[in-house]
């Protein structure tokens, strides 16, 4: 990523906002959805592809945690 991108990443994510993707940087790390809660990897990304998507009911399947977004459902 980026050093300004990963600067902005960090920023938000430093505020206090629970889901801050730094683009879609294939390996980064940053474009993955993980619970705030417990941390628990929720939707797995590699660039623009889906690798999996765990959340279920709009939640994290593990703690419960809701996790707030468009289509966030899950399947």
């Amino acid at each position: 990523m980026r050093p300004t991108l990963r600067r902005a990443r960090d920023i938000g994510l430093d505020e206090g906002l629970h889901d801050v993707y730094g683009g879609n940087v294939a390996g980064d790390g940053g474009e993955n959805t993980c619970s705030h809660h417990g941390g628990a990897l929720l939707i797995e990304r590699y660039g623009f592809a889906l690798r999996r998507n765990r959340i279920r009911d709009a939640a994290c399947p593990d703690c419960g945690t809701l996790i707030s977004g468009v289509g966030m459902s899950g399947g």
